[in-house]
């Protein structure tokens, strides 16, 4: 059962920013204008009841968010489509303009939700949801960017859930985002003075949307590809760290290579599979090291010929680089953190994983019967491995085999 403790609106301190403030689209993020929002759900151990939880930690999650967006301005502006469809979408932040703050309680099994095998839909609950988009006098459409909600589980926990347009930012500016706002948060909950807050020694995001060099006019191309086509997502590749852009590591939008790969269906799923794809992934990062940009003015076109009936997408989202578990609000590290909206759009996530060591978490979410049959047969594969690496180093362990 879930309960609306609390449905606000948070925005940077007020007279914090020049107003309007105003960041243009790249050709990095135009693909991802038709990508549906983002989902990227948090777990934290909190064993106190409700009240103590709105008095004690509330306030200062608040807080720090408030500074937060003062540097990572465009999760509380909005999406900005011109009437006039001959001028491009752009980021506008407007004095007051704020991102929707909600806060609830649950009734709902904390350790079933942070557990690795479980029914996706029972997060759904705990979802921000994005207010909808609305109509400016002159037929300009605004569209919020980012939506925030967090849920307590009396006693046991909470969870911070961001819902978010991709158009906006990548995985690392989100998780840069959200490292900042978590350590405002610890220092504050560390009983440091609130107004010394901003002198901690954070990185901040950088906004020179200039930097990004379009030699090959890409921007054109990808926003008429927008008029004539309903693609919808696109990845695999940060390009942050390419000479062809030299951006800083702190540069806040979407700055990701895309590539496909395609494999014929019956060479994928023969016994060599498993090879044909790691070769094929191998090709496209050697491209992607020669040339950043290579073959990037037909990349929405291609993408649209591999979502034709009869072909399948696998897309790959996140990265273990972007240590989602080093996140601390001041109570710890997140005992489970995974991205929603798999269940909706048949990705496949990687992150690093919370019990350290250097592991990778893979999140999958499917229909029941599929799921059932994806575990038997990654069981019998796993086994497989694991009795091939026994009969290979049986002499070495000490022990004999036999079949």
């Amino acid at each position: 059962m879930m309960k609306l403790i609390e449905q606000s609106q948070v925005s940077p301190p007020p007279n914090s920013l020049p107003s309007p403030t105003t960041l243009p689209l790249t050709f990095f993020d135009i693909p991802w204008f038709y990508c549906q929002p983002v989902q990227r759900i948090f777990f934290y151990r909190f064993p106190h009841p409700t009240h103590h939880f709105l008095q004690t930690t509330l306030p200062i999650l608040k807080h720090s968010l408030s500074l937060t967006l003062q540097h990572f301005f465009p999760f509380s502006s909005n999406l900005i489509i011109p009437p006039n469809s001959d001028d491009p979408p752009y980021i506008r932040y407007l004095n007051g303009d704020s991102l929707s703050f909600t806060v609830s309680e649950s009734s709902a099994n904390f350790n079933l939700l942070i557990s690795d095998s479980q029914d996706a839909q029972n997060w759904h609950p705990l979802v921000a949801n994005l207010p909808p988009p609305r109509i400016e006098p002159n037929g300009a459409r605004v569209i919020p960017i980012m939506a925030i909600q967090l849920t307590v589980l009396p006693n046991h926990g909470f969870s911070i859930c961001l819902t978010f347009q991709h158009v906006a930012g990548d995985g690392k500016s989100l998780h840069h985002f959200m490292k900042y706002w978590a350590s405002l948060s610890k220092a504050s909950a560390n009983n440091h003075n609130k107004h010394s807050l901003l002198s901690l020694p954070l990185d901040l995001p950088s906004h020179e949307r200039d930097r990004v060099k379009d030699t090959k006019g890409l921007k054109s191309i990808y926003l008429q590809e927008l008029q004539d086509s309903d693609s919808k997502k696109i990845e695999f590749a940060d390009s942050r760290d390419s000479s062809e852009f030299s951006l800083p590591k702190t540069y806040f939008g979407n700055c990701l290579t895309s590539y496909t790969v395609s494999v014929k269906r019956n060479d994928l799923l023969g016994e060599n599979g498993i090879i044909v794809a790691s070769n094929g992934i191998e090709k496209k990062i050697r491209d992607f090291k020669s040339d950043a940009l290579l073959g990037a003015e037909t990349l929405m076109s291609h993408y649209r010929e591999l979502s034709k009936p009869g072909k399948s997408v696998v897309v790959v989202a996140g990265s273990p680089k972007l240590a989602v578990y080093e996140t601390d609000f001041g109570w710890g590290k997140p005992v489970k953190s995974d991205s929603v909206h798999l269940d909706s759009s048949g990705s496949i996530s990687l992150s690093d994983c919370r019990d350290g060591g250097g592991g990778i978490e893979v999140g999958l979410a499917l229909d029941r019967s599929r799921m059932a049959n994806f575990i038997s047969i990654f069981q019998q594969q796993l086994d497989s491995i694991c009795n091939m690496w026994m009969e290979e180093n049986a002499q070495v362990l000490g022990f004999s085999s036999s079949k």
